[in-house]
Order: structure tokens, then sequence, then C-alpha cells
């Protein structure tokens, strides 16, 4: 379940159980105890790292015994994936948004290289990424195993990389994109994606401690990219000749 970009940080609270329903105490009491195993998990997440999320660590945590984990999830791959949902699910959102807001600066062939609306998509975005720093080092970081929790990153990388994808044809298309560019305007945006990855992982490690260069350096190799796609294309200026 996707949370609105409205909704408060944190995971979705299951509703409650109508008093009229048999056993509600039970019942509550089961998704009570599901949802502090979720908050624990991610808890331990930010504050000591993946070492920490063993299935003892987390019952203890949460209260209860560790047999009692199992009644919830098969096992801590299975709890950390469903944690992540819906923390992922509101980055997403909250990345859509920060896009939308950007793109729709975008009204004329000429507003396709609009510097500051591309560098603020960037800068919300990225702003979005690392307000979670565990999370975001974790997805960083394990985006392309798909043996890590199940592919659950790889399919959140995935979803990132459509989303992006889908936004960008869209905005081309209405600016003069023919159908037989779509491969292209694919490429531009995983070119795109991978320097905001690049950014996003160079603040985590803070090899560069000034935030603003980094997003500048980004924007201008990013609007590189738009202008000679454009060019390409013959939406502006003269194309040069498609190679075979």
């Amino acid at each position: 379940m996707s949370i609105s970009p409205e909704s408060p940080p944190g995971l979705t609270v299951p509703p409650a159980i109508p008093p009229s329903t048999r056993e509600p105490g039970r019942r509550g009491k089961r998704g009570e105890t599901r949802q502090r195993i979720l908050s624990v998990t991610l808890e331990l997440l930010r504050t000591e790292g993946m070492a920490a999320l063993t299935t003892g660590r987390i019952a203890a945590e949460s209260g209860i015994a560790q047999p009692g984990f199992y009644a919830h999830f098969k096992n801590v791959e299975e709890c950390l994936s469903t944690a992540l949902s819906g923390v992922m699910d509101e980055m997403r959102a909250k990345v859509l948004v920060a896009r939308a807001n950007a793109f729709a600066r975008f009204q004329t062939v000429e507003d396709l290289v609009n510097f500051q609306a591309t560098r603020a998509g960037i800068a919300d975005s990225l702003e979005v990424l690392l307000s979670d720093r565990a999370v975001a080092e974790l997805f960083l970081r394990h985006r392309r195993d798909s043996t890590m929790l199940d592919g659950f990153l790889c399919k959140a990388h995935e979803q990132f990389r459509e989303d992006l994808k889908g936004d960008m044809w869209a905005i081309a298309h209405a600016h003069g994109f023919q159908e037989d560019h779509r491969a292209e305007v694919a490429w531009w945006s995983e070119q795109i994606l991978a320097l905001f990855f690049a950014a996003a992982e160079t603040l985590l490690d803070g090899r560069y401690p000034d935030r603003e260069m980094v997003i500048d350096g980004v924007t201008r190799n990013a609007y590189a990219i738009m202008r000679a796609n454009l060019r390409w294309a013959g939406i502006i200026g003269t194309p040069p000749n498609k190679t075979p």
C-alpha cells in the first residue's frame, strides 16, 4: 500500500478490529504486535545497522518471546522487506511529487533545458532519498543484488527506474519526440538516474561536504544530456546525422 506524500512518516497502522468482531482483543493485539515488530526492525536498522537484526534481538526489543516472532514472519528477511516496503513507498511517492513539480515548469520546448527546473527536481529527490540515511544506504548498496531480501531492493530500483523513464517519455513526447525516439529517451533517463545515484552515494559517504556543488555538478551533466538529445532529435537546433 502506497503512502501519500501528505501522510506522516512511518508505516501504515493496521485498522482496528471493530468491537463486534469475535475475539477483538486477541486480533487487535496481534496487529499491534506485528506493527511493533516492524517499527523495532526499522529502529534497529537505523541505529545499529543490519548486524543487529536477529530474531532474538527483534523479539526482545518488541517485548515478545523469540518463538512469537515466527507467528508474524517466517524470518528476518521477510520482516525487513515488509518494514522497508512502507518506507520505500513513501519515498517513491515523494520523489514522484518532486519530479512532477519540476516537470510542471516544462511548458515549452525551450523549458526542456530549464536549468533551474532540472536542478529543483534533482535536489528535491535527493532530499527525499537521503532523509532516511540507513534505508538509503541499504538501497544504494544492494539495489542490483537479487539475492538480498529475495530481490526486494532490486524491484524497488526497477520501480524507480520505470517511473523516471515513464515521466521522461511523457514530457519528451509532449514536446515533439516521436515513437522511434522512445529507446533513446529511455537511455537518456538511465544516464540521468545513474548521475542521481552517484550524487546520493557521494553525499552519503561525505566525500564532498559541499552539497550545493554536488547538486550543481549533477544538474550540469543532466542538462548537457538533455540538450544533446534534443538536438539529436531535431527538437532544437540542427540535429546531427543519425548513425545507422
